[in-house]
C-alpha cells in the first residue's frame, strides 16, 4: 500500500466526521498522549530518584562503617568481623533485605558480613561505597523493596495526575461542545431548514466572534436568497401563464382528450390541435430535449414556428421539414426536438402522419389490437436537409389514436426500473371501447402508479383522438 494513499484515505475519513467528533477526537488524542507521556516521565523520575537516594544512603553507611573498622583494627580481625555481622543483622530487615558489607584494607585483609554469599555485583542490587584510606567498604542490598516503594509512590502520583487530566479534558470537551460544536450544529440545522423551506429562519445566538461573523454572513445570504426565490417564483408564474397560452387547452370536442403534466413548473412538451381550412385537423405533439425553463423556451420556439405555417396544403412530412429548418436556425447546437404530426380528415378517409424520431405512438383498434406509429424521419434540429415520410393509415369508426411523449415509458420506480413500452402496450390492449378521455387518463395513471409517489423525471403528455365515421356533406339527404 502506498503511504500517500493511506494518508489520503485518512484525510477523507477525518473530513467525513462531524465537527464535534473532529474536535473531540483531536483534543482527547492530544490530551491522552500528553498525559501518558507525563505519566511515563514521572514514573521514570520517581524510580531514578528513589534509587539515587538509596545509593547515597548506602554510601553514607559505607563511610561510617569504614571509620568504625579503622577504629577497631587494633582490636584484631575478630572484632572487625563481629562488628560487620552485627551491622548486617541489624540492617537485614524487610525494608533492607539481603544487606551485605564488604571491606578491604590496605594491609590486604578482607572482611565480609555473614550475608556476603549474595553476589553484590548483581544488577538487581543497589550499592554504595566509601573509598577513604586505608579501608574500602562496599555496602549493597536488594533493589526490590526500593523499586516497589518507588513504584507505589509513582502510581499514586500517576492516579492523581490521571484524574486531573480527565477532569481537565472533560472541562475542555464541555467548552468545545458548548462554544463551538453545538452552535455549529444548530446553525447547520437552521441552514438545512432554510434550504428545504426557502423561508427565513431565526439563526442561533453566536457564542464567539467567529461564529458571529459567520451567522451574520449567513443571515445576509438567506435574505438575498429569499428575495431571489421570490423573483424566480414570480418569473416562473409568468412563464406558466405564458406557456398555458401556448399550449392547447382542454378540448370541448369529446373526440379529443389532452393530458399534459410537466415534470417541472414549466415544461418542454408541446401540444397543438389546428383546425385547417376544409375541416381537417392537424394534431402536433413535440418533446423538446430536457425539461424546465430551457425546454419550455424550446417549446415556445416550436409554437412560433407552427403558427407561422400555412399548413392547409401541407402534408405532415412537409410540416416537419419546414419546422426542422426553423429549429436548426433558431436553436442551440445541443438542442433537438422529437415530434409527431397527424392529419385527421374531416370527411373520413385515411389519416396521415409523419414522425421526427418521436416516441412510438399507437392506434387502438376498436377490437383491441394496436397499430404502432413509428418514426419516419430524423429528430428535428440536427440536419437542416433532413427528409421525412408520410404514412397513411385506414382506420374505422371507434378506433382511437394515442399519442404520447417519452416521459411515460421512461418513468422510473423506486428500484430504478423503467415502466417501458411493453407495459404501456399491455395496458392499452385492455382499453377497448373506451372514450378518448378514459384512455388518456388510464395511460397516465399507469405511469403514476409505477412512479409510486416519486416525482417524474420528464414531462408526461398523452393526446387521444377518436376516429369518427365520415361526415355527410351538408344538403345531402
Amino acid at each position: 500500500m502506498k503511504p500517500w494513499s493511506f494518508t489520503t484515505r485518512s484525510r477523507k475519513w477525518f473530513a467525513s466526521l462531524r465537527v464535534r467528533t473532529q474536535l473531540l477526537l483531536v483534543v482527547n488524542t492530544v490530551v491522552g498522549v500528553a498525559t501518558l507521556g507525563m505519566l511515563y516521565l514521572d514514573y521514570r523520575a520517581s524510580m531514578d530518584a528513589a534509587i539515587l537516594s538509596k545509593q547515597a544512603s548506602l554510601a553514607d553507611e559505607a563511610s561510617a562503617i569504614s571509620e568504625a573498622i579503622n577504629a577497631l583494627s587494633h582490636h584484631g580481625s575478630e572484632a572487625v568481623q563481629a562488628y560487620l555481622d552485627g551491622v548486617c543483622t541489624a540492617m537485614d530487615t524487610k525494608t533492607s533485605p539481603g544487606h551485605t558489607v564488604q571491606a578491604w584494607q590496605a594491609t590486604g585483609q578482607y572482611f565480609a558480613s555473614h550475608t556476603a554469599h549474595v553476589h553484590s555485583e548483581s544488577l538487581s542490587r543497589i550499592r554504595g561505597e566509601s573509598a577513604s584510606e586505608p579501608t574500602l567498604v562496599r555496602v549493597s542490598e536488594s533493589a526490590s523493596p526500593v523499586v516497589a516503594s518507588a513504584r507505589a509512590t509513582a502510581l499514586r502520583r500517576a492516579l492523581v495526575l490521571f484524574v486531573t487530566s480527565v477532569v481537565a479534558a472533560a472541562i475542555v470537551n464541555a467548552l468545545l461542545l458548548r462554544l463551538i460544536s453545538a452552535p455549529l450544529e444548530a446553525l447547520s440545522h437552521r441552514v438545512r431548514t432554510f434550504g428545504e423551506t426557502h423561508t427565513t429562519v431565526d439563526l442561533p445566538e453566536p457564542t464567539n466572534a467567529e461564529l458571529a461573523t459567520l451567522t451574520g454572513e449567513l443571515g445576509t445570504m438567506m435574505l438575498d436568497l429569499v428575495r431571489r426565490e421570490e423573483d424566480r417564483a414570480a418569473q416562473l408564474a409568468r412563464a406558466r401563464r405564458l406557456q398555458s397560452r401556448l399550449m392547447a387547452g382542454a378540448s370541448s370536442d369529446p373526440d379529443i382528450a389532452i393530458e399534459y403534466h410537466p415534470a417541472d413548473q414549466v415544461a418542454g412538451d408541446y401540444v397543438e390541435v389546428i383546425e385547417l381550412v376544409g375541416g381537417d385537423r392537424l394534431i402536433c405533439l413535440a418533446d423538446v430535449v430536457g425539461h424546465g425553463v430551457p425546454a419550455a423556451m424550446g417549446a415556445a420556439v416550436i409554437k412560433a414556428l407552427v403558427v407561422s405555417l400555412d399548413a392547409s396544403e401541407l402534408s405532415p412530412a412537409a410540416v416537419l421539414k419546414s419546422l426542422n429548418s426553423g429549429v436548426c436556425r433558431a436553436s442551440l447546437p445541443e438542442d433537438f426536438v422529437t415530434m409527431i404530426v397527424v392529419r385527421v380528415p374531416a370527411l373520413g378517409g385515411p389519416i396521415t402522419y409523419a414522425s421526427a424520431g418521436h416516441e412510438t405512438c399507437y392506434v387502438l383498434i376498436a377490437q383491441g389490437q394496436l397499430t404502432e406509429l413509428t418514426s419516419t424521419g430524423m429528430i428535428l434540429g440536427i440536419d437542416p436537409s433532413a427528409e421525412f415520410e408520410d404514412v397513411e393509415l385506414d382506420l374505422d369508426a371507434g378506433d382511437v389514436l394515442v399519442l404520447m411523449s417519452d416521459g411515460l415509458s421512461e418513468s422510473v420506480d423506486r428500484d430504478g426500473k423503467l415502466l417501458g413500452r411493453q407495459s404501456i402496450v399491455r395496458n392499452l390492449t385492455r382499453l377497448r371501447n373506451r372514450t378518448p378521455k378514459s384512455v388518456a387518463e388510464s395511460v397516465l395513471s399507469s405511469a403514476r402508479q409505477h412512479l409510486d409517489g416519486r416525482a417524474a423525471a420528464d414531462d408526461m403528455t398523452v393526446v387521444t383522438v377518436a376516429v369518427a365515421v365520415a361526415k355527410q356533406p351538408q344538403g345531402v339527404c
